[in-house]
């Protein structure tokens, strides 16, 4: 398979895999609007090859970066060759993995942040982020890892709320914010931690729920197994791949911090840290995201959100996550 996914105006992921990672990634971003072969009129801002002997082809551009590492996370282990052009606008990757979920480990850990360097170029910061429709509208929810993203983006999809994102937005300079168009992930905890959405799941769906918990429980947690969902088993609203939002505020979760409004300033910073994170273990590997890459983000985010309301808020300490969506700022 060779076949580029139009993941926003400007912005297109080329994959050439087959077989298991050939499927995986068509599961993952098929749903992209205008995602068609290699004649695909959107220029791609990563061309990646996976396969046990994938190699980088040749560049007719200069070059910024260019490495080889290897990685991996629990039983899954990768190897990537990467290079990325000299003005930013384009990253080649060849990627080697065994193990189980090693896909989407990948995928997460090391294709997504890459992928984000070169979306400025483009002009879209791609941010870890929930995008979840509220009474007064989209609100944009940032925040680390761990600190309620995902689950309180599952709580209003089983609440009936239009959900355009749960773990990746594309955001505009002129505060457009479009999900990346990829599967939710949920864990074998579901059950417990958003029965509401659980229920909603297909039987199919559930039992496979239900095996991640048990293999999470006999590995004493060491081992939690993602189940990739796609946004319609949820029988909820689901924003259309690519289409564009406008938040009307931001929460930005923090835990062990009170609930207080923060200026823009504040909310952008926060942002870019949350790319900073993302990119952790791309910056271990000696892959760090060029000067042009930072201005250029930096410059997306201040003028993108730079108008909107917004608050810290520790979900922990919330008994009401989705009465804390729909809280005014301030209220």
């Amino acid at each position: 398979m060779k076949r580029t996914f139009a993941l926003a105006p400007g912005v297109g992921l080329m994959v050439e895999a087959s077989g298991l990672a050939a499927r995986h990634f068509v599961a993952e971003y098929g749903r992209s609007p205008d995602s068609r072969s290699p004649d695909s009129s959107v220029a791609p801002a990563m061309r990646l090859r996976v396969g046990p002997a994938a190699r980088l082809a040749d560049s007719k551009h200069g070059t910024h970066t260019a490495r080889t590492f290897v990685g991996g996370h629990r039983l899954a282990r990768w190897r990537v060759s990467m290079r990325l052009d000299a003005d930013a606008t384009s990253v080649s990757c060849a990627l080697q993995v065994i193990g189980p979920l090693g896909l989407p480990l990948v995928q997460s850990m090391v294709i997504e942040p890459l992928l984000s360097i070169t979306t400025p170029a483009a002009g879209r910061v791609l941010l870890p982020g929930a995008l979840v429709e509220a009474s007064d509208g989209p609100v944009l929810v940032l925040g680390l890892s761990g600190t309620g993203k995902s689950t309180l983006a599952l709580r209003a999809a089983a609440a009936n709320r239009l959900l355009a994102a749960d773990d990746q937005i594309l955001v505009a300079s002129d505060g457009a914010c479009a999900g990346l168009s990829r599967r939710l992930r949920v864990y074998g905890d579901l059950p417990r931690v958003v029965p509401e959405a659980h229920a909603l799941l297909p039987a199919a769906t559930r039992r496979q729920v239900a095996l991640a918990g048990v293999v999470t429980r006999l590995s004493g947690g060491r081992v939690s197994p993602p189940v990739t969902v796609s946004p319609a088993a949820l029988d909820t609203h689901a924003s259309p791949p690519g289409r564009d939002m406008r938040p009307v505020r931001a929460l930005f979760l923090d835990a062990g911090r009170s609930r207080a409004r923060i200026g823009a300033a504040e909310l952008v910073a926060g942002a870019l840290g949350l790319l900073a994170e993302q990119r952790a273990r791309l910056i271990a590997a000696g892959v760090s995201p060029p000067t042009v890459t930072l201005e250029r983000e930096t410059m997306i985010l201040e003028t993108a959100l730079g108008h909107l309301e917004a608050e810290r808020v520790d979900l922990r300490r919330t008994a009401d996550p989705i009465g804390a969506l729909e809280r005014p700022v301030g209220a």
